[in-house]
């Protein structure tokens, strides 16, 4: 996650979007969380792990960056306070739905269905973006 967050900023350069990046962080998370549980070999499974995480290190600061430059100022801090909030009742939401899923499925079941929710997501938000 250290790393995701370090190389946010080249990877905005590269993409040159602020909210595709974004769209795209959000797809690699999804997509390794889902392709984690299906490598059965530990190498494959790590590195995908590992790319998930990378992911999940560069959404914040992509996200606060998206925040920034497209909230009006007087209301930014209030906006960005009720993201950080919302961010961490989903998460829970989120923790509770995969642990009761494991709990009475799997735990691969759980992994696979939050990737694909999350891909899911971001999908449409892809084909929601506005583009200018």
């Amino acid at each position: 996650m250290m790393f995701g967050s370090a190389i946010a900023p080249w990877f905005l350069r590269k993409i040159k979007d602020e909210r595709l990046s974004l769209v795209l962080c959000q797809l690699v998370i999804g997509v390794g969380i889902f392709l984690t549980v299906v490598f059965r070999n530990l190498t494959p499974a790590l590195a995908t792990y590992l790319i998930h995480e990378m992911a999940r290190g560069m959404y914040n600061p992509l996200r606060d960056a998206y925040l920034n430059n497209n909230i009006p100022s007087k209301e930014r801090a209030t906006l960005i306070s009720f993201g950080s909030i919302s961010h961490h009742l989903g998460g829970m939401v989120g923790l509770l739905a995969s642990g009761a899923m494991a709990e009475y499925m799997s735990i691969p079941t759980a992994w696979i269905v939050s990737g694909l929710i999350l891909v899911i997501t971001a999908l449409f938000m892809l084909k929601s973006e506005k583009r200018n």
